[in-house]
C-alpha cells in the first residue's frame, strides 16, 4: 500500500509519527511523511494545498497527526484531500484520543490511544480487503454512523496482539528520500541541507522548553493517558 502520512506538529521532530512510518515501512508499506511545520493560527495557502494534492496522489491511505491547537489546519487537509480523491484519511494523536466523536465529522477514521500496532493491523486488513471496522483502537464514520471501538492493549503489552515486545519496533524513520517538507508556500523534497536546517531548529525549541517549569513539563505525555483511565 502507498501511505501519506502528513505531521502538522510545530515542527519536524514528530517522533510519534516517524515511529509509525517505520512500523509500516516494517510491515511492508510504501509511505511518505510530509511536514506542514507552520503556526497554528494561520491557514495553508493555496500553493501549499495543491502541493499536497499532486503528492499524495496513488495514494491507499492518509493519516494526519493532530494536536488540539492545530485542530483546524487538519480540517482544511482533509477537506483538500477530500475534495480530490476517495481514499480513506485516518487523524491520530492527543485530539482524536481525547475526542474521537468529534473528530469522525470530519474524518473516515480515528486511532484512540498508541496507534503502532492499530495501525499495522488496520493496513494490513485493507491490503487483503478485509473488514476493520472491528478494530480495538480506532472509531470510524460508516457513512453517518459512528463507531468506537474503545482503547486497545499497549504495544509490548502480555496482551498485546502484534507487537509482544518493544524491541520489535523500529528506530523512527529518517529517510529523508521519502520525506517532504513546507518550505515558504511550497512542499518541497527532504535533502540533507533543509534536514540539517531542520534539525538546528529543533535544538534551539528544545533549549526553550528546558526553561519551563519541570513539573508541567513531565506531566504533558500523562494528560491523555489520565482522560482515558477515567473512560
Amino acid at each position: 500500500m502507498k501511505i501519506s502520512l502528513i505531521s502538522i506538529t510545530p515542527s519536524v521532530d514528530d517522533f510519534g509519527l516517524r515511529t509509525i512510518s517505520a512500523c509500516l515501512k516494517q510491515a511492508g508499506h510504501d509511505v511518505n511523511l510530509f511536514f506542514l511545520v507552520k503556526e497554528f493560527y494561520k491557514k495553508y495557502s493555496e500553493t501549499a494545498m495543491n502541493n499536497l494534492v499532486k503528492l499524495t496522489k496513488g495514494s491507499d491511505l492518509a493519516g494526519i497527526s493532530v494536536m488540539t491547537n492545530f485542530f483546524d489546519n487538519a480540517i482544511q487537509i482533509t477537506r483538500t484531500l477530500k475534495n480530490n480523491y476517495d481514499f480513506p484519511i485516518v487523524w491520530g494523536g492527543i485530539h482524536p484520543t481525547i475526542r474521537p466523536k468529534e473528530c469522525l465529522d470530519y474524518t473516515d477514521m480515528v486511532c484512540i490511544g498508541e496507534s503502532e500496532e492499530t495501525l499495522i493491523e488496520l493496513t494490513n486488513k485493507m491490503r487483503n480487503k478485509q473488514y476493520y471496522h472491528d478494530i480495538k483502537g480506532m472509531g470510524f464514520n460508516d457513512e453517518g454512523k459512528i463507531i468506537v471501538n474503545g482503547i486497545r492493549e499497549l504495544p509490548g503489552s502480555k496482551n498485546s496482539a502484534i507487537i509482544k515486545s518493544l524491541d520489535q519496533i523500529p528506530f523512527q524513520d529518517y529517510d529523508y528520500s521519502t520525506h517532504f517538507v513546507l518550505k515558504g508556500e511550497n512542499i518541497v523534497k527532504m535533502d540533507q541541507k533543509i534536514m540539517e536546517q531542520c534539525t538546528d531548529t529543533i535544538r534551539l525549541n528544545q533549549q526553550e522548553v528546558v526553561l519551563l517549569d519541570a513539573h508541567f513539563v513531565l506531566m504533558i505525555p500523562y494528560l491523555p493517558c489520565i482522560h482515558i483511565k477515567n473512560q
